[in-house]
């Protein structure tokens, strides 16, 4: 039977430093890791470096672990190596974890990204219209952030208290209960320094910050953690329902997020092996299968129901979106990111800067990894190596880096740099350890805190860094603008959906839905003073004429897209015939609906998407600028079809019927070249240079096609 504390009662005892010899040899081991983490996290080095490095740097001291075993050592949380907290300690400890969840709630992390913009509105959406649905989004994703989200907004609450609020509050909950179920396992002390790291450092806070389902999967986690605390301890009557309680805990997960699955196989292993080892009684283990079935039993019944696996299918490296090499470097950088960056500037939800330990924490880390592989004959190591493979699973079997598919590796990531900080806590006197301890916490928190929060506190310097993953600075400030013509001119009409881009990020209709009523007819419009409209800057020389008296607002500063940016503007309703902007309206209101339902279905139905987006072709007549937005909002819907002839038509039409925009020129040039219709490319890239207003590198592109251009 898997042990993992005395089943007396604990009693404490507070050890001194060990010998002179060990203690040299733990810290010489402690600083070649932090040499080595921190010339991997800040030192620019290319990919065959990099695992050279590792293989070298840390291949000799694993091998070393390997060849020198622990035979019949005792439990690391055998002794206490802390004396008692005093009480004002324990309440300062909760003020401040409380503090740094829900300081500035509101504002940090100042936008939300476009993952985010898609619970918020399909939890609109549930709010409005409750269904019994179990997946949700066109990812199929498990119902409990949408159900969190649509609660919110039943409640009351403003746009970003409805994100947000939710992942703050579970991130308290995880920490309350993490320490309560690794203090089950183990001894006070041990479970409060995992605690210290569960409550200030980077991963943990990250993930309280975020709306995202992978957020709420921990605290599951450490439920399935109090249920292994309580199976361990079996015996008499109880035995068979602490194995049904188990097994439930292993189940429950699934309501959270797709990755709780690599969770599901590991205690699944786990169950076989303890019922296998456990001959005596295998009646009572046998439980644990029935209580995993129920556990998984929604998830399983709704995978029957609703269907399931188209989005995670194509997210898998046969889906063959790109070369078999590319994902050994995918894999890599899911191991690169726990400790030194993800290295890769596609990656989503990674620090800018180091990986998800810092380079201290990292080598605490791997001085605990020492710890395990050297007691890997006992089980509770052993099942620690081995649920690090199972559980970065949903990583590896992906083509691309996305870290909250491996959020379910937090546990023994912080579970094995614990070992490595007690460890060398026991070598120091009693006197010290608080103030060492102290100290590490300090300066670990400052630091992960400043690699969290300066990308937000500094989007306007450095826009590359605030908008990863897939978060616009552009409709940051947007809202900004928005925000403070509401304050000053009260409520507004805010046309935010002719960018095509919604269908992905509704970011900016979803939280203007503070300043803006619900679309309506024509006498409505005549009450507002202001309308908004939210585009693409190459526009803004055909509209200026007919928009008089309109503030324009250039949002791409330091962005540098290649489609020029957006542009804001401000329109004054008393300069403009409120006939004028019929058609723009009732557009908007249709290509708002199909976005939000093109985020809401589970299955990316785009033939029904299109269907409805058609009704948009009586609004479009005679009016080109309604007919280049319409054709544009089409063409990324036939993209997302993967129906490439009907894409590049829809382009055709945009610049046929509509205003021949820089931008959509330009993309049409791309899509030929793409296509090697050289010619065609050639025409196009020169109508964009020819345009009123040209941002795009098409000058560029035709230069290096060898074709002469005027000068601009």
């Amino acid at each position: 039977m898997m042990k993992g504390r005395s089943s007396e009662k604990h009693e404490v005892s507070l050890t001194e430093s060990n010998s002179t010899s060990s203690f040299h040899g733990r810290f010489l081991w402690f600083f070649w890791f932090l040499l080595l983490g921190s010339a991997l996290t800040w030192i620019p080095l290319n990919g065959f470096v990099q695992v050279g490095l590792v293989l070298g740097g840390l291949g000799v001291p694993l091998y070393y672990a390997w060849r020198k075993p622990l035979n019949s050592a005792p439990l690391p949380w055998k002794d206490e190596i802390l004396s008692p907290l005093p009480s004002w300690c324990w309440i300062a400890f909760i003020a401040l974890a409380l503090a740094l969840r829900l300081f500035a709630i509101q504002t940090l992390p100042a936008w939300p990204n476009s993952d985010e913009g898609g619970i918020g509105t399909i939890g609109l959406q549930i709010s409005q219209n409750l269904t019994s649905r179990f997946f949700y989004s066109f990812a199929q994703t498990p119902p409990l952030a949408f159900w969190l989200n649509a609660l919110a907004v039943k409640c009351g609450l403003n746009p970003f208290l409805c994100l947000w609020l939710p992942p703050a509050l579970f991130s308290v909950l995880t920490l309350g209960l993490g320490y309560f179920s690794v203090r089950k396992l183990t001894n006070p002390s041990f479970a409060f320094v995992f605690s210290l790291l569960l409550a200030f450092t980077f991963w943990p806070l990250y993930m309280g910050r975020h709306a995202h389902e992978g957020s709420y999967l921990p605290l599951f986690e450490f439920l399935v953690v109090l249920g292994l605390a309580w199976f361990i301890s079996i015996g008499g009557k109880e035995s068979s329902l602490r194995a049904f309680f188990l097994g439930l805990t292993a189940g429950l997960g699934f309501w959270t997020f797709t990755s709780w699955a690599s969770v599901a196989l590991l205690m699944f292993f786990f169950g076989v092996w303890s019922f296998w080892k456990n001959a005596d009684s295998r009646k009572h283990h046998l439980w644990f299968f029935p209580g995993l079935l129920l556990g998984c039993f929604p998830f399983l019944w709704a995978v029957w129901k609703e269907g399931y696996g188209q989005h995670l299918s194509s997210l898998t490296p046969w889906s063959g979106w790109f070369p078999w090499a590319h994902q050994v470097g995918v894999d890599w950088h899911y191991l690169t990111v726990l400790f030194w960056g993800a290295f890769d500037k596609e990656s989503a939800y990674t620090p800018v800067e180091g990986g998800f330990l810092n380079p201290l924490l990292g080598a605490f880390f791997f001085l605990g990894l020492i710890q395990i592989i050297q007691r890997r004959k006992e089980s509770w190591a052993g099942w620690t190596l081995i649920s690090f493979p199972i559980l970065l699973l949903p990583g590896l079997l992906s083509m691309n880096v996305e870290a909250f598919r491996i959020v379910q590796i937090l546990l023994p990531l912080l579970f094995i740099t614990t070992l490595g900080i007690t460890e060398i806590l026991g070598t120091l006197s009693l006197s010290r350890r608080w103030l060492y301890l102290g100290f590490l916490i300090l300066v670990t928190a400052s630091f992960d805190l400043y690699r969290m929060m300066d990308p937000w506190l500094n989007a306007e310097s450095r826009p590359g860094d605030f908008d990863r993953p897939v978060k616009s600075v552009e409709k940051y400030r947007a809202y900004s603008i928005l925000e403070q013509t509401w304050k000053d001119r009260g409520p507004g009409f805010i046309l935010a959906d002719f960018d095509p881009e919604a269908q992905n990020d509704a970011t900016l209709s979803l939280l203007t839905r503070l300043f803006s009523n619900e679309w309506g007819t024509i006498k409505s419009l005549r009450n507002y003073k202001w309308a908004s409209l939210f585009i693409n800057v190459h526009y803004q020389p055909y509209l200026e004429k007919s928009l008089p008296g309109t503030d324009w607002f250039f949002l791409e500063k330091g962005v540098q897209k290649p489609d020029g940016g957006m542009v804001l503007a401000i329109i004054p309703l008393d300069r403009v015939n409120p006939d004028f902007l019929d058609p723009w309206i009732r557009l908007n209101d249709l290509m708002r609906e199909v976005d939000a339902d093109r985020l809401y279905q589970p299955h990316e139905n785009w033939d029904v998407l299109l269907s409805g987006l058609s009704q948009g072709e009586a609004l479009i007549k005679g009016n080109p600028f309604l007919a280049s937005v319409y054709w544009d909002k089409v063409a990324a819907f036939e993209y997302g079809k993967v129906d490439y002839a009907a894409h590049l038509a829809a382009l055709q039409h945009a610049v046929k019927e509509g205003y021949p925009t820089a931008a959509l020129c330009f993309e049409l040039g791309n899509l030929y070249l793409t296509k090697g219709f050289r010619a065609e490319a050639i025409q196009a890239y020169e109508k964009a240079i020819q345009a009123p207003l040209d941002l795009t590198p098409s000058r560029l592109i035709l230069k290096q096609l060898g074709q002469a251009t005027p000068k601009p």
